[in-house]
């Protein structure tokens, strides 16, 4: 960054030389695809510093990009970028109904907090994701079922724009500031720096599970069983109870198996409910001849506060990962039976993706759109594919991209013969933005207007720059 930022800043004093991180060479995030040297790495620990930063940045024009979890593979950084990394902005004040969560704030940061209070509000699957991230592109949870997406649900928005303003918005907000309240609540991405964010939060015990846990059963397939383990993943859709939550997924055996590295198929089905109900509506997962065909079968309870545990290992900073998302309003047993034959094909070509690629259908998805939310999903989107790739080639980048893109086709099948519009969830965007695969044309419009009204001279890096 040019000199002229150790000039103390005549109305705060400050310099932001004084900030800046030590200096280093490629910034470790998730996924080191389209990270190369920023221009500087800010660490504020007050809004003050956050204006500061946002003042020379502008003046020695850099695109700002705050960062929370460092999850976020579709940003670019570059020798333009100035990182703003939130990591002192973490205080979470749980209250009776409520959690005010800090602007560094990771979703196991919230969990752990709101558990201590018994109680949970809507977050992510990871624990390593930034809170805010995910509630600025629309928040799909476990809960999505039984509240909706939870943007739909941010009470209210402490927010820093681009001239320095200090807002806070909340439903209440009116005009422009009403404008961008709505945007924050699922296209949020690049319009200002969150510091704290107010979320609902609901008791453990209106879930009414066994010992605040989730009641959890897996059954393992061998490939050969695909159709019946799709089937069956298919029929427990039709239950049609909002806490049931089930997925089935293509992955390799872990090491700790007794075949590592053994391409199987995992049916799993979780229920945020009591437990015979659990029994009940999962029933199918049950099924005699189903099981004649598994590896596997194993039910337990895992407590709510630990269900994002399991995955952790997949939050693993640095190599080269991708990620792939596609609302789905049908899937059928042959877009799952394609979409393994593709897998298959990937990871045997290309050995440093094989162990740890994975992809999986999950359902339900339903939005409950409580307030007609322009920026989140259509509630006709019952269920989505997730493709998750992880490779330690960098030539593998240009093939891996073209496996997502042929998953997603296959994962599209049915719904493109329909005529229906492909759709993807806003965190799971391609690298480098562009957004008219995730919102309508209202939406978009609307992200141009208010983008215009908050940030006209492009201090934020946002998706929406493509568009």
């Amino acid at each position: 960054m040019s000199s002229s930022i150790s000039t103390p800043n005549p109305r705060t004093g400050l310099r932001i030389a004084d900030l800046v991180a030590p200096a280093q060479d490629v910034p470790v995030r998730w996924s080191q695809l389209g990270v190369s040297s920023p221009a500087g790495v800010v660490i504020p620990s007050s809004e003050d510093e956050i204006i500061e930063a946002l003042e020379s940045a502008a003046t020695n024009k850099l695109q700002v990009i705050p960062v929370g979890g460092a999850l976020s593979p579709f940003v670019p950084i570059n020798e333009k970028s100035l990182l703003l990394d939130m990591k002192r902005f973490k205080d979470i004040s749980v209250r009776t109904g409520s959690v005010t969560i800090g602007g560094g704030s990771t979703a196991g940061d919230v969990i752990q907090a709101c558990a201590a209070e018994g109680c949970y509000t809507l977050t992510p699957n990871s624990n390593a994701v930034g809170m805010v991230g995910f509630l600025l592109g629309g928040g799909s949870s476990p809960f999505n079922g039984i509240h909706g997406l939870a943007a739909d649900h941010i009470i209210s928005v402490r927010i820093i724009t681009a001239d320095g303003q200090i807002l806070t918005l909340s439903q209440s907000s009116t005009g422009a500031e009403g404008n961008l309240f709505a945007a924050l609540r699922g296209a949020g991405h690049g319009l200002g720096v969150i510091t704290s964010v107010t979320m609902p939060t609901f008791r453990n015990l209106s879930l009414n599970m066994p010992d605040d846990s989730v009641w959890v059963r897996r059954v393992v397939f061998p490939l050969t069983a695909v159709d019946n383990a799709a089937t069956a993943f298919l029929k427990l859709q039709e239950a049609g109870d909002p806490r049931l939550l089930s997925t089935i997924m293509f992955l390799r055996a872990p090491p700790s198996t007794p075949n590592p590295g053994e391409p199987i198929i995992a049916l799993t089905a979780s229920y945020y409910g009591p437990l015979a109900d659990a029994e009940r509506y999962a029933a199918e997962i049950f099924n005699l001849e189903l099981l004649q065909s598994s590896i596997t079968a194993t039910t337990s309870t895992i407590p709510l506060h630990k269900m994002n545990d399991g995955t952790d290992f997949l939050n693993a900073p640095g190599g080269y990962k991708q990620l792939g998302n596609a609302l789905l309003r049908v899937i059928d047993v042959e877009s799952i039976r394609q979409g393994l034959k593709a897998w298959l094909h990937f990871g045997d070509n290309h050995h440093d993706a094989k162990a740890r690629t994975i992809i999986f259908w999950a359902s339900p998805t339903a939005t409950q759109n409580v307030r007609r939310n322009i920026f989140l999903p259509a509630d006709d989107r019952a269920g989505f594919l997730q493709i998750f790739v992880w490779y330690t080639e960098r030539s593998t980048a240009e093939p891996a991209e073209k496996f997502m893109q042929e998953m997603l086709q296959i994962g599209r099948g049915t719904d493109t013969n329909n005529g229906v519009v492909a759709r993807t969830l806003p965190n799971n965007q391609l690298l480098g933005g562009g957004i008219k695969d995730i919102y309508s044309e209202e939406a978009v419009e609307e992200i141009r207007h208010v983008k215009s009204l908050w940030d006209g001279n492009g201090l934020f890096w946002s998706p929406a720059s493509s568009v």
